[in-house]
């Protein structure tokens, strides 16, 4: 049985969480979720919350450590994942391009800026080195229109991903 941490800091993110949520499993659950003061949430009694005063996660070490989780999900969490909080569970961030292409900040923005118009979703671990960890899953997304289709694409895309590597 997986216990899972969510920290959530996007609305796309919350949109992934919120699917998460939607699935039906006895392999897997989600036990705490952490998020920031930009997204309005509401979740099931039995899930645990707790709103970020700050983007300092390690202030929250010893929360996220008590819940002993197997994985910690930081999908659109855009701060450094310490190396302490990498020690308590592995983390796996969702970077929006066809790494190791566009890694860092802003890579949605960058790619419009340069025509991307075929992108990716990207899973992978997290480590000492930004967006360069152990790719789990990437699969290649449209990016042509407008953001929030964008968005909502890589919403979907990273429901599927993530069901895909609980599950297995």
């Amino acid at each position: 049985f997986m216990n899972i941490i969510y920290i959530c800091s996007r609305e796309w993110s919350k949109s992934i969480l919120m699917g998460l949520l939607d699935s039906k499993t006895e392999d897997w659950r989600i036990s705490l979720v952490l998020y920031t003061k930009e997204i309005e949430l509401s979740l099931p009694k039995n899930i645990n919350s707790i709103l970020l005063k700050d983007n300092n996660i390690d202030n929250y070490l010893n929360v996220i450590s008590s819940y002993n989780p197997s994985t910690i999900l930081a999908y659109g969490w855009s701060h450094y994942l310490s190396k302490e909080i990498r020690s308590i569970a592995p983390c796996l961030v969702l970077h929006p391009s066809k790494l190791p292409e566009y890694r860092g900040g802003s890579p949605i923005q960058n790619q419009l800026m340069n025509g991307v118009t075929k992108s990716a979703v990207t899973i992978l671990l997290a480590e000492d080195d930004v967006d360069k960890g152990g790719i789990f899953f990437q699969k290649e997304i449209d990016f042509t229109g407008y953001i929030d289709d964008i968005l909502h694409r890589m919403a979907v895309t990273g429901i599927d991903a993530t069901l895909e590597i609980l599950n297995n």
